[in-house]
């Protein structure tokens, strides 16, 4: 994994499969270890809970590349166990073939201190990252310290480690594709899915009911529903400059329980429903209003950003993807588009001049656009008929570099030539 992560290949070639798995790991205690599930928890972790410590005050556990890598392993014991359970929920299929999960661990990026602190029986649960706050999770200590309690922290400690050592700000939001057809009937699909609405428990639960929709997409709809998030400037200015640069006007969410969707285009008066708007508007429209409410801070998955965007717009999303990443916001994109890609590619070889001013403005640029080479990794998935392989993207100095989309354009270039000789010909004949 990277700040920024692309994905790219032919159509039905599982990328789609793979952002979803990507996102229950980055969602590990609602998507992995749901039902207070667990790996088997290490006596070195165990230790937090000894009550003597925790009067002390040292209930403390700095890990270390042996106790990363003994988490590894038991999360690895666990997942050979449980993945047919994952998969079969994460993509609510019954019958879907139980894989086989792994997982390997960067051991240098890990929590810097894990703690139990305060008074009993009330204590708080902290996991200290060397790069930002800490999360602290408040909790009532039983007399005798039982297994679902110590279950449940350490779904946060694994937690930690596949996020990078990064604090627990929130839930990583999945975008996924057909977004139009998703905003068109969204009442219908919420109606479906929450059955009675308006009321946070059903919701959560919704997705324990019989539905036809993978828990990512559910997950998506229900944050266009309950508006849980705070804003985040940064995140809330990228959203309106989107709406500058490609909507030409501004989406708006109700404040009703299931909310209506709106569109404003500027210098008019007039409000839209989405489903008299161009499929550009509704495509873009949920991946904005969900930026607007600061979702997605933790992490963001989007598949096919591009979808339904003339290849200007396109520049512009991938500009903007980059700003995210820049303020901290790790992004995985899938995608199919050449110009996505190129973009990409020309964002991170101008980071080798964002000191040099006279390029950037030359460009139009902003060094906040940038991308740092070492900050971004390219996947493409290969078909056969034995399945898929994901091999990593070559990376040159101008970029990654995409066989799959290269073949095509060379072949297509080719027949452009090809043509034109064959017209000049029969001109010639003529």
């Amino acid at each position: 994994m990277a700040p920024l992560v692309v994905l790219v290949g032919r159509n039905n070639t599982g990328k789609s499969y793979a952002a979803s798995l990507i996102w229950a790991f980055l969602n590990s205690r609602e998507a992995i270890f749901r039902g207070g599930l667990s790996p088997t928890i290490p006596d070195w972790f165990m230790t937090l809970f000894d009550r003597e410590k925790i009067s002390a005050g040292t209930a403390t556990v700095e890990p270390t590349n042996f106790m990363v890598e003994d988490v590894q392993n038991r999360l690895n014991d666990f997942l050979e166990k449980e993945s047919a359970r994952i998969v079969q929920q994460l993509f609510s299929f019954p019958a879907m073939r139980a894989p086989r999960l792994s997982i390997t661990f960067n051991t240098q990026i890990r929590p810097k201190k894990v703690s139990v602190v305060g008074d009993l029986p009330s204590s708080v649960f902290k996991i200290e990252s060397s790069t930002g706050p800490s999360t602290q999770v408040s909790f009532r200590l039983q007399p005798q310290p039982n297994q679902p309690v110590a279950a449940f922290l350490f779904g946060w400690f694994v937690d930690a480690i596949l996020r990078g050592a990064m604090p627990y700000v929130g839930s990583v939001l999945y975008v996924p594709a057909a977004r139009t057809g998703l905003m068109l009937a969204f009442r219908f699909l919420v109606a479906q899915l929450f059955g009675n609405l308006g009321t946070p428990a059903v919701i959560v639960s919704a997705e324990t009911t019989t539905n036809n929709l993978p828990l990512p997409t559910i997950r998506f709809l229900q944050n266009l529903v309950e508006k849980r998030s705070v804003p985040v400037e940064y995140m809330r200015k990228i959203a309106t400059d989107l709406e500058s640069t490609i909507l030409g006007g501004s989406v708006l969410s109700s404040k009703q329980q299931v909310p209506d969707f709106t569109y404003t285009p500027d210098n008019s008066s007039d409000t839209l429903p989405l489903h008299v708007t161009s499929s550009m508007v509704t495509e873009l429209a949920p991946f904005l209003l969900l930026l607007k409410e600061g979702q997605g801070s933790a992490g963001i998955i989007f598949e096919e950003p591009e979808a339904h965007l003339h290849i200007s717009a396109q520049r512009e999303i991938a500009k903007a993807l980059a700003r995210l990443v820049n303020s901290g916001t790790p992004v995985v994109v899938t995608t199919h588009s050449d110009t996505f890609v190129q973009q990409i590619n020309n964002l991170m070889q101008l980071y080798l001049h964002r000191d040099n001013d006279e390029v950037l403005d030359r460009f139009h640029y902003t060094r906040a656009e940038l991308i740092d080479p070492s900050a971004a990794r390219g996947y493409e998935f290969v078909g056969s008929e034995d399945g898929t392989m994901a091999h990593e993207l070559v990376k040159r100095e101008e970029g990654f570099v995409v066989p799959s989309l290269n073949e095509t354009l060379e072949q297509l270039a080719e027949e452009t030539i090809n043509v034109q000789e064959l017209d000049a010909e029969g001109q010639g004949d003529k």
